[in-house]
C-alpha cells in the first residue's frame, strides 16, 4: 500500500493544545490502518522557500511533538487559510480536501430552486436590506421573522421578532426585549448596521418543554469519495432562539431517541424523511458545484402541525461542520476520502514530484545497491514522509548528453530495485575517485556533491599539527623527502604507508639491525640488505605518494594491534553528531586493525574493553576521547571551506608512552556498514534535508543549489 502524507491544516489553538481532540486523536490512531502519515500544522509553521513545515505529530499517549517535513500530498484544510501566498503555494503541490466556497448564507439558499426537489424544506430567505424589508417580511410572514447574518455566527446575532397590536417583542438566546416601531428602528440601525443579514420567517421547532431544537444531519465524504452519513438532535436553553454549542445549554442526544420521545407515533416518518434528505440533498447541493464539496450539513427544525410535522431547512453549512461533535466512524471516515483523492490526483503528484522532493543520487562503483544504500532509503521513507527520492547509480548509467541517470529505485509494490530513467540530482551521495572524469566533472557542475577532495593523510596529519591540538598528532614526512636511516636512528621502527587511504592495504613496518632492514607486511617479513632494499623499494616509496611515521604500540595486552574509530557525523540543522566508539581488533600478526585487513570491531560494551585493558588509565583515556570528540571537528572543519560530513578519527593508545593517545589519522570516507549504522544513516538522511533546505539563504551552500539551479535550467531550455 502506498504511505500517503497528510497535513491537517489547524489554527493556531487547536495546534498548542497537548493532547488533542477526540476527533482528531482517533484519526491518528486509526491512520497506519489506511496508510496515512498524518500531521497538524498551521500556516505559520509553512516555509514555502524550502517546502518544508514544522509538524506536530502524535504518540500513542496522545502527546505532541514537532518535526520539519516536506509538503504532504493532502492537506485537510480544518481552518480555511488567511495567508493567500502560502496556501497558493500549497495548492501547487498538495490537493486541498474542503475547497471552501466562501459563500454567505444568503447565496448558499439562493443556490437551492425553491421549487425544485426540496421545496417542501425550503425556507424563503431574503436578504435584509432597510429596516422597511422587516416591516414587509412581517406583514408577509404572519407576524414572526427571524434575522440572522449572512456569514456563520454559530448562533449569535440570531434575533426572533414577534409583533403584536402595536408591540415588537424582540428576543435571542439571552432575553427578550419590548419596543415600538421607534424603537425597533433603533434596534435595527444599532445591531445590523453595516452587516448583512438575512431574513427568514419564524418555523417554531421546540420541545415539549419549550427548548428550541433542530436535528443536525452531517454528510461526508469518505472512501471512493461517496458521502457518509449521520444525524443527532441539538436542544437550546428553554427560551432560547436557537440551539448551538456556542449559544447558552446545548444537548446533542440520538436522533431515534428524541425523535420517539417528542414526536410518538409519528417519530418513524419524520425519521424516514430526515433520512431520505440525508441520502438524497449531498449530491443535489453537489451538483451546484464544479469544485467537490468534503462536507455538507444541514439544520433541520420540525414544526408541530395539530397530528402531522413540517421540516424546515434553517440552513446549509459547507465549510467546517461540527465534526467534533460526531461519531468517531464518521470522523475516520476522512482516511478513506484522504486514500480517495490520492489516488484520483496521480498526475498532480507526478508533475510536483522533482519539485517538491529532495532528490539523492548515490552513487559507487559497487554493480547493484550497497547494504546501506538499503538502509537508507528505509530510513529516509520512515522519518521524511516519502518527501526524500533516493536513489543507486554508477558511473556508466549516466547519460551526460541527456543529463539522465538509470537509476534504481525501490519498488514497494514489487518488493524489489527497479531501474528507471532519472533527471540528475539535487545532491550525489558520492566516493572521492571517479574513474571516468568526464561523467564526474558534469555531474559536478549540476548537482552538489556531498564529498570533495580534502587533501591526503599528509595535510590531514599537519593540520593536526599546527593546531593547539597538536598533543594528539603524529610525526609525519612524505617518504621523497626524509632519510630511511636517520629516520630510524630517531624513531628504530617506522612505519610506511600509503598517503591516500587503503583500507589498510599496503601498510609497511620497517626497522634496521646490524646493515640489513627488516620489513614487514601484513604476515610476512624479509631481511634486506641496503641495496636490496633501493633496489626493490626504496624507488617504489619515493617516487609513490607514500607517508612516513614513527611505529607506536597501539596493541592490545596480547599484542594484537588495535584502535578506536570515534565515528561524528553531521545530522540535523548540519550539526555535529557523535554516533560511537567502536574498538578495532587486528590478527595479532598484522601491523593494522582495520576491519578490511581481516580486523574485527566490538560492537557493544567498549567502555568495558578499555577498562579492561587499561586499568587505572581507563578513564583518562575515555576523557581524551571525549575531548576530541567535542573539539577536534569544529578545528580540522575551520581548514576547508567545503562542509565535511564525516569525520571518523582513529584513536591510538601508546603502551610505549604511558597509554598516551595519538590520532593516528581521520577519515572522510569511512566504510559506512559499522556497527550503528542506523543512527548513521538517520542523520544523514537529516543532513541532505538540512543541504537542502538551504537553498534560497546566504550560505555557500544556497549559493551551490542556486548555480546548479540556472544550469539546469539552461540546459533544460536548451533541449526544449
Amino acid at each position: 500500500m502506498e504511505i500517503i502524507n497528510v497535513g491537517v491544516l489547524t489554527k493556531k489553538e487547536v495546534k498548542k493544545l497537548p493532547v488533542p481532540c477526540n476527533s482528531i486523536r482517533n484519526v491518528f490512531e486509526s491512520a497506519k490502518d489506511y496508510g496515512v502519515n498524518i500531521f497538524t500544522f498551521t500556516l505559520d509553521d509553512v516555509d514555502i522557500k524550502t517546502k518544508t513545515i514544522n509538524a506536530v505529530f502524535y504518540n500513542h499517549k496522545g502527546r505532541g511533538y514537532t518535526r520539519k517535513v516536506g509538503y504532504p500530498h493532502i492537506v485537510d484544510d480544518t481552518a480555511p487559510g488567511n495567508n493567500p501566498a502560502i496556501v497558493n503555494d500549497l495548492k501547487k503541490y498538495c490537493v486541498f480536501v474542503r475547497n471552501y466556497h466562501i459563500l454567505s448564507k444568503l447565496r448558499k439558499s439562493a443556490v437551492i430552486p425553491e421549487d425544485g426537489p426540496f421545496s417542501d424544506i425550503v425556507i424563503p430567505t431574503p436578504q435584509l436590506t432597510s429596516f422597511s424589508d422587516i416591516e414587509n417580511a412581517l406583514d408577509k410572514f404572519d407576524s414572526k421573522i427571524v434575522i440572522k447574518p449572512s456569514g456563520g455566527s454559530l448562533g449569535r446575532g440570531v434575533f426572533k421578532i414577534v409583533k403584536t397590536d402595536d408591540k415588537y417583542y424582540v428576543s435571542n438566546n439571552k432575553g427578550e426585549q419590548i419596543y415600538d416601531l421607534a424603537g425597533l428602528e433603533e434596534f435595527y440601525s444599532e445591531t445590523v448596521g453595516d452587516t448583512t443579514y438575512l431574513i427568514q420567517p419564524y418555523r417554531e421547532s421546540v420541545t415539549s418543554k419549550n427548548e428550541p431544537f433542530d436535528i443536525r444531519i452531517f454528510t461526508k465524504r469518505g472512501p471512493e469519495g461517496k458521502f457518509m452519513t449521520s444525524m443527532y438532535a441539538r436542544t437550546g436553553e428553554a427560551g432560547g432562539i436557537v440551539a448551538t454549542i456556542r449559544e447558552g445549554r446545548y444537548i446533542q442526544e440520538d436522533v431515534d431517541v428524541f425523535l420517539e420521545r417528542e414526536f410518538g407515533h409519528q417519530a418513524k416518518a419524520i425519521k424516514e424523511r430526515l433520512q431520505q434528505i440525508a441520502d438524497e440533498f449531498p449530491e443535489y447541493y453537489q451538483s451546484f458545484y464544479e469544485k467537490p464539496l468534503f462536507n455538507v450539513g444541514l439544520d433541520i427544525g420540525i414544526t408541530k402541525v395539530e397530528n402531522s410535522f413540517r421540516l424546515s431547512m434553517y440552513e446549509v453549512n459547507i465549510a467546517y461542520v461540527g465534526a467534533r461533535q460526531v461519531g468517531d466512524n464518521n470522523e475516520v471516515a476522512s482516511l478513506g476520502y484522504y486514500r480517495h483523492l490520492y489516488d484520483n490526483n496521480q498526475q498532480k503528484f507526478l508533475d510536483s514530484k522533482s519539485r517538491n522532493k529532495i532528490r539523492i543520487g548515490y552513487i559507487r562503483n559497487a554493480i547493484n545497491p550497497t547494504r546501506f544504500f538499503k538502509l537508507l532509503h528505509m530510513v529516509a521513507d520512515a522519518n521524511t514522509l516519502n518527501r526524500m527520492e533516493i536513489f543507486f547509480f554508477t558511473e556508466k548509467s549516466v547519460d551526460i548528453e541527456t543529463k539522465t541517470i538509470k537509476g534504481l529505485f525501490w519498488d514497494k509494490s514489487k518488493d524489489a530495485y527497479v531501474e528507471r530513467e532519472t533527471p540528475y540530482p539535487d545532491i550525489v551521495d558520492n566516493p572521492l575517485e571517479f574513474r571516468n572524469r568526464a561523467v564526474h566533472n558534469d555531474l559536478k557542475r549540476y548537482c552538489f556533491f556531498l564529498l570533495d577532495y580534502l587533501g591526503g593523510k599528509s595535510k590531514a596529519h599537519s593540520i593536526i599539527s599546527e593546531s593547539e591540538y597538536s598533543r594528539y598528532s603524529i610525526d609525519t614526512y612524505r617518504y621523497r623527502d626524509i632519510d630511511v636511516d636517520d629516520m630510524l636512528s630517531k624513531y628504530n621502527e617506522i612505519i610506511i604507508k600509503p598517503l591516500n587511504g587503503s583500507s589498510g592495504r599496503s601498510v609497511y613496518k620497517l626497522s634496521k639491525k646490524d646493515g640489513l632492514y627488516s620489513l614487514r607486511i601484513d604476515f610476512e617479513e624479509e631481511v634486506l640488505s641496503v641495496e636490496e632494499y633501493k633496489l626493490r623499494y626504496g624507488n617504489t616509496f619515493a617516487d609513490g605518494a607514500y607517508i612516513v611515521q614513527p611505529y607506536m604500540r597501539f596493541v592490545t595486552s596480547w599484542d594484537a594491534p588495535v584502535d578506536f574509530r570515534v565515528n561524528i557525523t553531521r545530522g540535523k540543522d548540519g550539526k555535529w553528531v557523535y554516533i560511537s566508539t567502536t574498538p578495532r581488533i587486528g590478527h595479532k600478526d598484522r601491523i593494522t586493525s582495520n576491519i578490511s585487513a581481516g580486523g574485527y570491531r566490538i560492537s557493544d560494551g567498549w567502555l568495558t574493553f578499555l577498562n579492561s585493558e587499561y586499568g587505572d588509565d581507563a578513564e583518562r583515556i575515555n576523557s581524551e576521547i571525549e575531548f576530541i570528540i567535542k573539539h577536534l571537528p569544529d578545528a580540522v572543519q575551520s581548514k576547508y571551506k567545503t562542509p565535511i560530513p564525516i569525520l571518523c578519527f582513529d584513536v591510538g593508545v601508546d603502551r610505549n608512552n604511558n597509554n598516551a593517545c595519538k590520532i593516528i589519522e581521520y577519515n572522510t570516507i569511512p566504510n559506512m556498514d559499522t556497527c550503528l549504522e542506523y543512527e548513521f544513516a538517520l542523520t544523514r538522511i537529516q543532513y541532505y534535508q538540512y543541504l537542502h533546505e538551504q537553498i534560497g539563504g546566504d550560505s555557500e551552500i544556497s549559493a551551490s543549489f542556486s548555480r546548479f539551479a540556472v544550469r539546469k535550467s539552461a540546459f533544460k531550455n536548451k533541449t526544449e
